[in-house]
């Protein structure tokens, strides 16, 4: 159904020489919704923004104030999904360019945490 990941912010590239690098610097006190993907038979039902909640809520148990995530430009089905959960963009993005000239435009999307 969905799958979701969270951790601290990401520092440190564990793919050298890959393509993709995470460009975080001022973002060391943020928690990260690292990976969230939800199958497409089963978008719609609310599991999702269950699963968001609860890694959020679990995000500010381990002290996170602030949380973010990085979302591709063109998917504006999942950016409508990340604003009606809080989220925004703060106008920093991560390009990931593939072959052929094609470069992908990770969009950052932040929220602030509830305190307690």
């Amino acid at each position: 159904m969905s799958c979701l990941s969270y951790c601290p912010a990401r520092q440190v590239n564990y793919n050298p020489g890959e393509v993709c690098r995470f460009h975080n610097e001022g973002y060391e006190d943020y928690g990260e919704i690292a990976s969230f993907y939800t199958h497409p038979a089963h978008r719609g039902k609310g599991y999702g923004g269950l699963l968001l909640e609860e890694a959020l809520r679990r995000l500010g148990e381990m002290g996170y104030r602030k949380v973010f995530l990085f979302v591709l430009r063109e998917n504006e089905r999942a950016r409508r999904f990340y604003a009606a959960h809080g989220f925004s963009w703060d106008g920093t993005h991560n390009d990931i360019p593939f072959p052929g000239g094609v470069v992908c435009v990770d969009l950052r999307y932040v929220r602030q945490l509830s305190k307690g």
